[in-house]
């Protein structure tokens, strides 16, 4: 699907239940998925969950699996 940017949205990031999540950035978004900005490298395949940091706690995460991840400058 066409990727469209938009502003730029801070996410949570959740690997695993119980674990902190880590912050991240949405920088575009399709039909079918986000591209994320983090400082920490995920393997592809990895299984996570991601909702905007400013969503309330009511608001459930939705599921996503990485599919790329490659170095951007330092993230």
């Amino acid at each position: 699907a066409p990727r469209r940017k938009g502003n730029t949205v801070e996410v949570q990031l959740l690997l695993a239940e119980g674990e902190e999540p880590l912050s991240a950035w949405v920088l575009d978004r399709s039909q079918g998925g986000l591209r994320l900005l983090s400082d920490q490298p995920l393997p592809e395949g990895q299984k996570l969950k991601v909702r905007p940091r400013k969503a309330s706690e009511q608001v459930p995460f939705v599921e996503a699996t990485v599919r790329k991840c490659h170095r951007e400058g330092s993230q």
